[in-house]
């Protein structure tokens, strides 16, 4: 772009722009932003042509497409009515050899269908490019409400970012734990991803798990069908996964197992790089006792059990012994009272702590 094209922009309203592309990349906006930013470029053809300029948005038009593609229509449809349509009568009429002989009402139109066309451009960039992430702290638990009732329970330490279509659900597990509670709707699958594993329902409960060397699946209501990889991207199976048969769901075997498993109430299932374990009964209920402000555990090695407890504490617990990291724990205990774990390895492995600035060391005299 020329300079004098930039001159051409009011100092004022090259700042607003700036302002806006600024909180759109640090992620500062929530729905009542995106309808002011809306207002806004609905001020002035200015303002838009400002944006515009500063996001450089129409290089990103391709990437842009594929994102919302399957909610655009709506947006369209929305922002064509009668209502929606800016009136420019203060814009100057421009006259030249392309505009001679053309009534001003169809100039009026065309400049509106084109401004029109940008503001339903950039909202819907708004509204679906910008994904919604969510995540907690240490010792944190959140219950966000999804579009469509669904529900998911955050446990400490995680994060989720959700990716809403026409046809299909999708959530990115991106590190953490997390309950779904899924809205049955048989025509629009609800999809978790975890790492290379992901998780189809339609409505049911289950439990996502992902930790560093895999991702723990627990059915606590229905059923849900766990893909390896990228076999979900095979041609689709029923929608109703709850009603689908194991027969029915597309499987390639391999070496390492089967592509895709059908998981049952009060079962589970770990997924290590690109192998999809057996299926187990399990305890449900032990799996979520998080929720409920517990941790159970079942002749676990303390290093795990080391781990779970850290996610709740803002210092965290330190032991450096092989031995007893290697040691199995079984017991319930709260994730808010670490002093009640604590005492319980003072007696059962006669260990002391020390708490400092940074961490709780545990050592053994």
């Amino acid at each position: 772009m020329s300079p004098s094209r930039n001159s051409a922009l009011p100092t004022q309203i090259r700042e607003e722009a700036v302002e806006w592309f600024v909180a759109f990349c640090e992620e500062e906006v929530d729905t009542g932003d995106c309808k002011a930013f809306n207002d806004w470029l609905r001020r002035s053809p200015e303002h838009v042509r400002a944006y515009l300029r500063v996001s450089a948005f129409w290089e990103d038009a391709e990437d842009l497409e594929r994102h919302i593609r399957h909610g655009i229509d709506e947006v369209v449809r929305r922002a064509m009515v009668e209502s929606n349509v800016v009136a420019l009568d203060d814009v100057k009429e421009r006259r030249g050899p392309n505009a001679q002989g053309r009534p001003a009402r169809v100039r009026h139109v065309a400049l509106a269908a084109g401004l029109t066309a940008a503001c339903v451009g950039l909202l819907a960039w708004c509204v679906f490019f910008r994904t919604p992430v969510y995540s907690t702290a240490a010792g944190e638990q959140r219950t966000i409400t999804l579009a469509d009732g669904s529900t998911v329970e955050l446990n400490a330490r995680s994060r989720v970012t959700v990716h809403y279509e026409q046809s299909q659900r999708e959530i990115d597990l991106v590190e953490g734990q997390a309950l779904f509670k899924v809205a049955k709707n048989p025509s629009r699958p609800f999809v978790v991803h975890s790492g290379g594993t992901s998780i189809r329902a339609v409505g049911t409960q289950f439990d996502v798990y992902r930790k560093h060397d895999g991702t723990v699946v627990t059915v606590v209501e229905g059923q849900v069908a766990v893909f390896n990889g990228q076999a979900i991207a095979a041609p689709h199976f029923s929608s109703n996964v709850a009603g689908t048969d194991i027969a029915d769901i597309p499987s390639t075997p391999t070496s390492s197992g089967p592509a895709a498993v059908l998981l049952s109430a009060g079962q589970r299932l770990i997924a290590r790089a690109h192998t999809l374990e057996a299926p187990e009964a399990t305890n449900a209920a032990t799996a979520t006792a998080w929720t409920q402000g517990k941790l159970v555990f079942d002749s676990v090695p303390l290093k795990d059990v080391l781990d779970e407890f850290n996610r709740y504490l803002p210092r965290p617990l330190e032991l450096d012994d092989p031995q007893l990291l290697s040691m199995h724990i079984s017991g319930v205990f709260s994730v808010t009272e670490s002093q009640q774990f604590l005492q319980f390895l003072h007696q059962r492995f006669g260990t002391v702590s020390q708490e400092t600035d940074r961490d709780v060391r545990i050592t053994r005299p």
